[in-house]
């Protein structure tokens, strides 16, 4: 199976479809099958990662009873495996009972999308209840610069906890759009301490010409004075951009 793989790492197209059904016809879904309902958590993220790289989708409804497992790294690839395999039902994920989605990073969004004929519109998943949906929802909206997103995620800033308030953010720094650098402008004042260091800390990245006045107001008006240095900070890094 090791020679298969590496020979499907490098196939697309027709040509790897044919190294799948060879794959099949062998029999060895059979065998991944076993491994993949072994007790040894090894083995199962060996036979995950095999279906994965192979694209052997048929085998993708054996994946989906992981999606949720109690071992963070077997949950993981089982949900980044299925939704590789399974794109146009990334809802079915989403809408696994309590389901704890795992936050991805650019490596697995490269691994989840190189190849995707097809992206989930992520904007509707933003205010789902399930908060760890709404922040894979926030990270893939980033990553994919879904720019349609913006005016959802600019209405949930404003009322959203500190941790997903950061990630919207996130999101917006890498949609780099300058309605959001203004909107961070205005969050400011009504933030905690806390919250202005993080925002301080951003908004140079945006790279606005509004951003030069905005920062020695700062430096003026802040009262508090650890603040007053990061706006310098900040004003800084805005120059040297």
């Amino acid at each position: 199976t090791k020679e298969l793989i590496g020979l499907k790492a490098n196939l697309l197209g027709a040509t790897g479809n044919r190294l799948v059904e060879l794959y099949e016809k062998l029999g060895l879904q059979d065998y991944i099958i076993k491994k993949l309902n072994s007790r040894d958590i090894n083995f199962k993220l060996e036979a995950i990662n095999e279906i994965s790289q192979m694209e052997v989708k048929s085998l993708s409804p054996h994946l989906f009873k992981y999606v949720n497992h109690s071992n963070q790294e077997l949950r993981k690839l089982a949900q980044f495996s299925w939704l590789k395999l399974n794109p146009e039902k990334y809802e079915e994920l989403f809408q696994v009972n309590n389901i704890l989605m795992e936050e991805p990073t650019k490596d697995d969004f490269k691994y989840i999308f190189a190849d995707a004929a097809t992206t989930p519109e992520y904007k509707n998943w933003v205010d789902y209840p399930n908060k760890s949906v709404a922040l894979f929802a926030i990270k893939m909206i980033g990553f994919l610069k879904q720019y349609d997103a913006l005016d959802v995620l600019h209405d949930q800033l404003e009322e959203a906890d500190m941790f997903m308030k950061k990630s919207i953010i996130e999101a917006l720094k890498i949609l780099n759009d300058e309605s959001s650098a203004d909107l961070l402008q205005n969050l400011y004042f009504r933030e905690n301490k806390e919250m202005k260091a993080y925002i301080l800390k951003v908004l140079p990245g945006f790279g606005v010409e509004s951003n030069e006045q905005y920062f020695k107001d700062l430096m003026v008006k802040e009262k508090d004075a650890k603040l007053r240095v990061k706006a310098n900070e900040a004003l800084n890094e805005h120059y040297a951009r």
